[in-house]
């Protein structure tokens, strides 16, 4: 299983609170500069790809899974539409 991938995943269900280098590194069994480490190769994937609407964006010693800038008008289309906006999970075997 790919680090990069465990990463990716709890940063995704932790949504907007974030996750900080320490929660990473207790979950992944992980010193927090080998999480460090791969968080930039997680965010230069992004970066990187032009077909990817996701980046990495820390704050408050936190990090979160956010959309690109570019996806502003488009996010602002969907939080006008009346449908359910919760998260969901769905997971596959």
């Amino acid at each position: 299983m790919s680090r990069l991938a465990e990463i990716e995943v709890l940063l995704f269900v932790a949504g907007e609170d974030g996750l900080s280098l320490r929660n990473l590194a207790e979950m992944l069994d992980l010193q927090p500069s080998a999480i460090l480490q791969q968080l930039e190769k997680l965010q230069e994937k992004y970066q990187s790809d032009s077909q990817s609407g996701l980046m990495i964006l820390e704050s408050s010693n936190h990090y979160r899974l956010v959309t690109k800038k570019e996806f502003v008008e488009l996010l602002r289309i969907y939080s006008k539409t009346p449908i359910n906006q919760s998260m969901s999970l769905i997971f596959v075997e």
